[in-house]
């Protein structure tokens, strides 16, 4: 229809290795209230953040890949505990004694 357009835009890989370029539909706006969580720039909606890890823009909300989340995709999905440290793939690193996949392990025995 009317008010959208197609553009592309470079999507890295987790590695952050390579560049796919998709295809995305940029909604057209006259100000930010059309815009969800983001702005209406020169009548497209853009992200407040810059969407990382082969996260886009769509409609002023990051869209983020499988595993990661929060603003500008930064952030694992779900989040680390335990004081566990989100990687770029969207893994844990855990610190000290724990494990698993969102650090929620102890591995300290206690007596």
């Amino acid at each position: 229809n009317g008010d959208e357009t197609l553009l592309t835009q470079c999507s890295y890989d987790m590695a952050l290795t390579t560049c796919q370029f998709v295809e995305i539909v940029c909604h057209e706006c006259t100000k930010d209230s059309m815009c969800g969580a983001g702005l209406c720039a020169n009548g497209t909606c853009v992200c407040n953040d810059v969407c990382e890890y082969g996260g886009y823009c769509f409609l002023g909300n990051c869209i983020c890949p499988e595993g990661l989340g929060g603003p500008g995709c930064r952030d694992c999905d779900p989040p680390c505990q335990n004081g566990g440290v989100c990687s770029a793939g969207g893994n844990c690193q855990c610190i000290g004694s724990f494990s698993g996949a969102v650090c929620e392990l102890n591995s300290t025995v206690t007596n």
